[in-house]
């Protein structure tokens, strides 16, 4: 056995407590469990337990050309390469208590420079340097550092909508809303608890906003690489999923809106912020979320709203467009939550029917595909659907 690539969407929420002993409530297993399988279409080679699998999961991955290894259960002893999701001191120290190799495994060192990192007091850093390195581009005013609640009262009152942010959060959590006729001692309670814990919360405007969208980046020591562009929508907090299409395409849509000029601009100062700031002490990918925003009668961009030091779905969706969908052609890819376990199954088996998959030469050229099996306990898919 070679390599496991480990599907820890939590990791914020385990960098946030800090504890090697982190213990993941029952949803989180519940996805954990469900979509155990994902990496297989983004990370080529590594190995999944039988069981996860089933025979019409196995049947289309196959006829997809999928390369991974199948086993009846992981030897972990006998690892010798694992990627993850993200690194946190409690996935070190469960994989360090089934017998992996010390080795393969970062150290505290840096396990605290991975944790300071993805704090999102970077985002703000990686702000400062794109609007002092971009003067000619008009660009939004950098989030705020709150340390002392007094300063929360000034910034409410400054913008008729702000938004506040906790350092460390999954996606769409440790993110509030609020106005100076809306604050109420909920939040405020919110944000003492998370200057407390945290030792500050970040604060910004918030903009009205016409269209979301990431950068993907690689990184490594010696260099930082543009993987492509995630065109991803939200609930208004959380993300909910990704079209399909090609990244020149993407490409031309966001230009339309900002000019190319802005947009290279920004790609190229990234770089060099990720490679002079993140690359000597972080090797994997990386995603920038940014968005487009109207403003005064005109339309702007945010280049750096979140930086997320790990795999994003978007880089899933980027990754599978490229590897699995016919050139050109166009779809949805997106996160399914069902409470009822059953409505999803069923809803499964009509979507087959509804919109069957086409398959030629290995890539879908239209029909609708769960990425992971789906069983009689599953709550989570992850669906892909291909246009005609």
């Amino acid at each position: 056995m070679a390599k496991i690539f480990v599907f820890n969407p939590d990791h914020e929420i385990a960098l946030a407590s800090n504890n090697c002993k982190y213990k993941p409530k029952r949803n989180i297993l519940r996805i954990n469990d469900d979509l155990s399988v994902l990496p297989v279409w983004f990370c080529s080679g590594c190995t999944i337990e039988r069981s996860r699998t089933n025979s019409e999961w196995s049947q289309t991955a196959s006829s997809m050309g999928l390369q991974y290894d199948v086993c009846d259960k992981i030897d972990y002893p006998a690892l010798t390469d694992i990627d993850v999701w993200g690194w946190n001191k409690s996935l070190v120290t469960s994989l360090t208590e089934r017998g992996v190799n010390r080795e393969l495994l970062p150290d505290d060192t840096r396990l605290t420079i991975i944790r300071r990192l993805t704090e999102r007091r970077t985002a703000v850093d990686a702000m400062e340097w794109l609007l002092s390195s971009l003067c000619e581009f008009e660009l939004p005013t950098p989030p705020v550092i709150i340390t002392k609640q007094s300063e929360i009262d000034y910034f409410t009152k400054k913008y008729s909508e702000v938004v506040f942010k906790s350092p460390l959060s999954e996606s769409g959590r440790g993110v509030r809303f609020a106005s100076a006729q809306t604050i109420n001692d909920n939040l405020r309670g919110w944000l003492r608890r998370t200057i407390e814990h945290q030792g500050y919360v970040i604060a910004e405007e918030r903009y009205s906003v016409l269209q979301n969208f990431a950068m993907e980046f690689h990184t490594t020591h010696d260099s930082t690489t543009f993987d492509g562009y995630s065109l991803f929508e939200t609930d208004g907090m959380a993300y909910t999923g990704n079209t399909l299409m090609p990244d020149n395409e993407i490409e031309a849509y966001i230009s339309s809106m900002i000019g190319v000029e802005l947009l290279n601009a920004v790609k190229n100062q990234l770089i060099l912020f990720i490679q002079k700031n993140i690359a000597p002490h972080y090797n994997g990918h990386l995603g920038v979320d940014m968005l487009v925003f109207g403003q005064n009668s005109k339309t702007l961009l945010h280049p750096c709203v979140e930086i997320n030091l790990r795999p994003t779905m978007g880089l899933v969706a980027n990754i599978f467009y490229k590897n699995f969908v016919k050139a050109g052609k166009r779809g949805l890819f997106t996160v399914d939550f069902y409470r009822h376990s059953d409505e999803l199954l069923a809803g499964h088996i009509r979507r087959k029917a509804d919109k069957p998959l086409i398959i030629e030469n290995r890539l879908i050229t239209n029909g609708y595909l769960s990425l992971c099996p789906i069983g009689g306990q599953t709550q989570y898919r992850v669906r892909v659907e291909v246009y005609p």
